[in-house]
């Protein structure tokens, strides 16, 4: 206590209760392996890790990607983003993830016609959010140098930092579709071999954080 300014230097303390409800989930998803070809769908399931995940006190959460990242299999020496509607290589410097978890909180309107022109074309359900790519090169395995099959897209940083959760069903206790989508069609997307067999040869990860909304 600073006595001569009756000042009281406080620190904010959050209750164990409050931090119990928050979670974090690392997915990982090495999309081709023998007898498995996924092609920017991704399923998975999502255990509850406590009880107060399982409850019917905890039936919403909010819900956001805080980083993700996508790279080739080793020998793949010209990665690309492939659009699986379009059956063509994308620039990509965007990715859209979806959910299959409820919200109503989401909105995605685009325009890529005459038809759109002045109104767009909306969606509204379920859980998006769009993260700004970033091209790097983490080398392979032989060695920490630049390689041709070392190039890796990632969003970290500022700009996915920047980005608030969303107000979603609580998703655990289910099997979980993570979608990659190029944001202009909304198609699925996934990386290959710009030259090679079409097939989805890439390894991802995301991490997701989930806090659980009681239900009042």
């Amino acid at each position: 206590m600073d006595i001569d300014n009756n000042n009281i230097n406080t620190v904010s303390v959050k209750s164990v209760d409050e931090e119990r409800i928050k979670f974090r989930v690392i997915w990982s998803n090495a999309a081709r392996f023998a007898g498995n070809e996924q092609k920017g769908e991704y399923k998975f399931l999502l255990p509850p890790p406590t009880s107060l995940a399982n409850s019917h006190k905890y039936p919403n959460a909010i819900i956001k990607i805080d980083s993700f990242t996508a790279h080739t299999t080793n020998g793949v020496n010209d990665p690309t983003w492939y659009d699986l509607v379009a059956v063509a290589a994308v620039k990509l410097p965007s990715i859209e993830i979806r959910l299959n978890i409820g919200s109503s909180q989401i909105v995605t309107n685009k325009t890529i016609g005459a038809a759109q022109l002045g109104t767009g074309d909306s969606q509204i359900g379920g859980f998006r959010q769009l993260l700004p790519l970033q091209i790097v090169n983490v080398g392979n395995v032989a060695g920490a140098t630049p390689a041709a099959d070392g190039y890796a897209w990632t969003a970290i940083g500022s700009g996915v930092a920047a980005t608030d959760a969303m107000v979603c069903a609580n998703p655990f206790g289910q099997q979980i579709t993570l979608t990659l989508n190029v944001p202009f069609d909304e198609k699925r997307c996934y990386l290959r071999s710009a030259g090679g067999a079409n097939v989805d040869a890439g390894l991802y990860t995301a991490q997701i954080s989930i806090e659980l909304i009681e239900n009042n």
